[in-house]
C-alpha cells in the first residue's frame, strides 16, 4: 500500500453520498490510506452518532475498496482531553502543579473552563476515563474491522506539562513517595528550598510515570486489538522543551509502535530539522516497527509538488515511511476559525489529480530507502543529562540543545551521516561526540569543541565517503542532504525552497566513478536515478498557442482599507465572488452595490458552499473603484474578481491564445504546439524548466505521461518518431492564485500573530527552455 496518509479534516456535517464521492478520488489517485481528523470547523458532536456514522461510512468504504483508515484520538490537538471531557467528569481527573507560596507548598488544580488542556495525564484513572471515552468507543463501533479496515490510532501532542509555568512543576499524586524511594531525599523540601538538582530528578520522575501511564497504556491497548499506535510528542523538536513534556524523548518515542516526530513547518534549513527526523532513525533502528512524519501543513498556500517531494524523502533519509500529510480539507471552512495557515493536500486542489499519483509513484520509492540501513560515520551521544541539568528553565533551550541542533546541521553541511544514540548506548560508528551545556566532546580522542562547525571539520580527515556531491571547482556543494547506506545507495536532496525553481550542476563521486548530475531546487537525486547522458538534435516546435480553462482571478485585497481600486487596460467584462458569512457583507463597484445569487461553479469543491457569484458586468477601461464591509482572512478571501484577463498589480489586460511568459492563471492551461519528429532509433525527449506546477503531456489526443516536480522530461514513443505531431500541454495550478501575494501583502501588515506562516504568490505559468531532443 501506498504509505501517504492524508489527514482528512472532516468539517460541517458531511453526507454520505460527499464521503464516498471524495474516497473514490483518494482511490483513483492511488491513496489508499485516510487519517480520519475531527478538527477545526467540525459541526457534530465529537463522538456522537453523526461521528459514528461518518467513520462508519469511510470504514465501510475501506473494507469494499482495500483501502486502510486511521482514527484520531481527539477533537484537534493535543490527545487526552476527549475534546474536554475528561477534566470535567472529575475533579480527580485535573492536572496539578506545585507553587511555591512565600515558602509553603501550595498545590493547584486547573480549571477545565479556563485551561487550553487540564487533564492529568500522569493519573492512570484519568487516561483509563479519556481510553474509555475514546478508544474503547471506537472498539464498541467498529471492533470487527480492528486489523483490518481500521489500521491504528493516532495520537496528537500528548504531554504531561500543559497546565505548568516556570516554577512551578506539575505533579501527581504519590509522586513525593517516588520521589523519595527513586533519590532518598525529600521532594517537597527540595522544591521550597530550590535545590538545585529539584528538578533534574523531577522530570526523570515525571517521564516516567508519562510512558507508563499514557504512551504505555496506549500502546498497551491498541496491541491487544490488533491494531497500530502512532502519533507524535509535543516538542519534538526541542531538548529541554522535551523533557518538560516528555521526560525521556527517545525512550517515550520507543514506546510508540509507529513512532513518529511533527516537522510541519517544511523548511529544510530550520535549525531542529534533521535532529528530529534523526529521532526515528533511533528508535526504528531500536526495534519500533514503522517511523511517522506529520507534514505539509504550513503550508505555504500551495505548497508546489517538488516541495512536497522534497520533504518526503527528507523525513524518509532518516527511516520515516509513513507520512501523515496535513491537511486534506473536506472543506474549508476550518480556516475561519483557524486563520494563521493554510495548505490542501486534497481531490478539491485543481493539481490533485496530475499531481498526486506522481507524489503517491515517488513515496513508494522513498520508502524502500527509509528501510535502509543507515552507514553512520558519526554517533551523537542524546545530551538528556544536560538537558535534566537545565530543566529549572521552564519552555526553554538549553545550550546542549542548541549545540547538538548546531552539530546536525554541521554534519549536514559536510554531507556526513550520522546516527543518534542514547547516553547509555555504545557507539555506533568509530567517531562518537558527547554534549554537555558547555562543549561538544569527541569521545575516542577526547578533544573538545564549542563550536558545532568545529567539530565537523574536525573530523573530517576521518570520513570515508562512498558518495559526495562537489562543485565543478571540486569544492563541497552546500545546501544538500546526503544519508549513505550499508548497501552502497545514497539519497540526496537539495534542501533550498525558493519558489523561484532553478537546477544546479554539480559533480558526484560515487563508487570510483564522477559523473555530471543536474540537481533542481528542492530535487531529489539517488543512486537508482543516475542515468547516462544523451544527445539528440532538437526538434523544432511550431505554432505554440495557450488555451486558459478557467477564468482568471483576482483578489479583492481589504486587509489595510475596505476599498480596492484596480484598472483595466480595456473594456472588459468582469463577475466577482463574494464570500458567504453569518452576517451579510455589502460589496459595491463604483459605488454601485453589487447583487450576488449564481453558484461557485469555479471553485475547489471545498470552498464552492461558502461563496455566491454575480452577473458579469460590462465596465469600461481606466480605474474602478471596489468596496466591501466585511472582515478579510487570508486563506477565505472577502471577493475575488473574475474574468478572462491577465492580471499585473492591479491593472488587468485581455488574454489572447500567445505563449506569455510568468503570466498568472488558475486552474489549468492548455499549451498546444506541434513537431516533425526525425526518424531514428535514438530515444526523443520534451523537456521545459522548473516551473514549479503539474504537467500532463499528450501527443496525437493520447496521453504520454505527468510530471508533477523538476526536472521535466517526457519520454515520447517510438512510433511517433518520423511523424508530424500535434502535443498538448496540460499545466495546473494549486490554490494560491485564489488568495493573491500574501507574501507583499504581509510585508505591509502582519497576517499572523507569531509570524510562523509561509505564504505563496501565485503560480505563473513558465515553460523556459521547450525542446524535444
Amino acid at each position: 500500500m501506498n504509505p501517504i496518509i492524508p489527514m482528512w479534516a472532516l468539517t460541517g456535517h458531511p453526507s454520505t453520498e460527499r464521503l464516498v464521492s471524495e474516497l473514490e478520488k483518494y482511490k483513483s489517485c492511488g491513496i489508499d490510506r485516510i487519517l480520519l481528523y475531527p478538527r477545526y470547523g467540525y459541526e457534530y458532536e465529537y463522538m456522537g452518532e453523526e461521528w459514528r456514522r461518518i467513520c462508519y461510512d469511510c470504514i465501510s468504504f475501506a473494507k469494499e475498496n482495500n483501502m486502510k483508515i486511521w482514527l484520531y484520538d481527539e477533537v484537534n490537538w493535543p490527545s487526552g482531553s476527549c475534546a474536554g471531557k475528561v477534566g470535567r467528569i472529575s475533579e480527580d481527573y485535573r492536572a496539578r502543579r506545585l507553587v511555591n507560596d512565600g515558602g509553603k507548598l501550595v498545590i493547584e488544580r486547573a480549571d477545565p473552563d479556563n485551561c487550553r488542556f487540564a487533564v492529568d495525564m500522569l493519573n492512570p484513572r484519568a487516561v483509563d476515563c479519556f481510553i474509555s471515552l475514546t478508544h474503547q468507543k471506537y472498539h464498541e463501533w467498529f471492533g470487527e474491522y480492528f486489523g483490518g479496515a481500521v489500521e491504528g490510532i493516532f495520537t496528537d501532542e500528548p504531554g504531561f506539562s500543559y497546565f505548568a509555568e516556570a516554577g512551578k512543576p506539575v505533579y501527581y499524586e504519590g509522586a513525593f513517595e517516588d520521589y523519595r524511594n527513586a533519590y532518598g531525599r525529600d521532594a517537597e523540601e527540595d522544591f521550597l528550598s530550590e535545590y538545585s538538582g529539584f528538578y533534574g530528578n523531577w522530570y526523570k520522575l515525571l517521564g516516567e510515570r508519562f510512558r507508563e501511564t499514557y504512551l504505555g497504556r496506549v500502546a498497551k491497548w491498541c496491541r491487544e486489538r490488533g491494531i497500530a499506535l502512532t502519533g507524535h510528542l509535543l516538542y519534538d523538536n526541542y531538548i529541554c522543551r522535551g523533557v518538560h513534556y516528555a521526560g525521556d524523548v527517545l525512550k517515550a518515542l520507543e514506546t510508540i509502535p509507529v513512532c513518529g516526530v511533527d516537522e510541519i513547518w517544511n523548511n529544510p534549513f530550520a535549525n531542529h530539522m534533521d535532529f528530529c527526523f534523526s529521532q526515528v532513525a533511533f528508535a526504528k533502528r531500536r526495534g519500533t516497527e514503522h517511523g511517522m512524519a506529520e507534514l505539509f501543513a504550513y503550508g505555504p498556500a500551495s505548497l508546489p509538488y517538488i516541495r512536497m517531494r522534497q520533504m518526503i524523502w527528507y523525513a524518509a533519509a532518516y527511516g520515516v515511511d509513513r507520512f501523515f500529510t496535513a491537511i486534506a480539507h473536506f472543506d474549508i471552512r476550518g480556516n475561519r476559525v483557524r486563520k494563521d495557515f493554510f495548505h490542501d493536500f486534497s481531490p478539491s486542489s485543481p493539481d490533485f489529480f496530475a499531481g498526486a499519483p506522481e507524489l503517491v509513484k515517488s513515496a513508494k520509492d522513498a520508502e524502500e530507502y527509509a528501510n535502509k540501513k543507515a552507514d553512520a560515520a558519526v554517533c551523537i551521544r542524546y545530551p538528556q543529562s544536560a538537558a535534566l541539568e537545565e530543566s529549572w528553565n521552564f519552555g526553554k533551550e538549553c545550550q546542549a540543545g542548541k549545540l547538538l541542533w548546531g552539530l546536525t546541521q554541521a554534519l549536514v553541511d559536510r554531507q556526513i551521516t550520522f546516527d543518534l544514540i542514547c547516553e547509555e548506548e555504545e557507539p555506533v560508528a568509530e567517531i562518537c561526540f558527547e554534549i554537555d551545556n558547555e562543549k561538544i566532546t569527541e569521545v575516542n580522542s577526547g578533544i573538545s569543541y564549542a563550536d558545532p562547525m568545529d567539530a565537523a571539520l574536525g573530523i573530517e580527515g576521518r570520513i570515508n565517503r562512498h558518495a559526495v556531491i562537489t562543485e565543478k571547482d571540486g569544492s563541497l556543494a552546500s545546501d544538500i542532504l546526503l544519508r549513505a547506506y550499508t548497501d552502497g545507495s545514497f539519497v540526496a536532496v537539495e534542501r533550498s525552497a525558493s519558489q523561484n525553481g532553478g537546477t544546479r550542476r554539480l559533480a558526484l563521486k560515487y563508487k570510483g566513478e564522477e559523473w555530471e548530475v543536474e540537481l533542481p531546487t528542492s530535487g531529489v537525486l539517488t543512486d537508482k536515478m543516475l542515468r547516462e547522458p544523451t544527445k539528440t538534435e532538437p526538434q523544432k516546435i511550431e505554432n505554440i498557442k495557450v488555451r486558459y480553462n478557467e477564468k482568471g482571478v483576482m483578489r479583492a485585497e481589504f486587509f489595510l482599507s475596505d476599498s480596492f481600486e484596480f484598472s483595466l487596460e480595456k473594456p472588459m467584462n468582469l463577475s466577482f465572488l463574494k464570500r458567504v458569512d453569518s452576517e451579510e457583507t455589502s460589496v459595491t463597484l463604483d459605488g454601485k452595490k453589487l447583487e450576488f445569487s449564481g453558484s461557485a461553479d469555479l471553485l475547489p469543491i471545498a470552498a464552492r458552499e461558502f461563496y455566491i457569484v454575480s452577473e458579469e458586468i460590462p465596465l469600461e477601461s481606466g480605474k474602478h473603484l471596489l468596496t466591501a464591509d466585511g472582515e478579510e482572512n487570508a486563506h477565505f478571501p472577502l471577493v475575488v474578481c473574475l474574468g478572462d484577463f491577465f492580471c499585473e498589480d492591479g491593472i488587468l489586460s485581455p488574454r489572447d491564445d500567445k505563449l506569455r511568459d510568468k503570466a498568472d492563471f488558475y486552474g489549468s492551461v492548455t499549451v498546444s504546439f506541434e513537431s516533425e519528429l526525425t526518424k531514428g532509433d535514438k530515444p526523443l525527449r520534451l523537456k521545459f524548466d522548473d516551473n514549479r506546477l503539474v504537467t500532463k503531456l499528450s501527443a496525437n489526443g493520447r496521453e504520454i505521461g505527468k510530471c508533477a516536480f523538476a526536472p521535466y522530461v517526457y519520454e515520447i514513443p517510438a512510433e511517433l518518431r518520423g511523424n508530424k505531431v500535434s502535443f498538448e500541454l496540460e499545466i495546473y495550478t494549486g490554490y494560491a492564485p485564489l488568495f493573491g501575494d500574501l507574501n507583499r501583502i504581509n510585508g505591509k501588515k502582519s497576517l499572523s500573530k507569531n509570524e510562523t506562516l509561509r505564504y505563496s504568490v501565485p503560480e505563473r505559468l513558465r515553460l523556459d527552455g521547450l525542446k524535444i531532443e
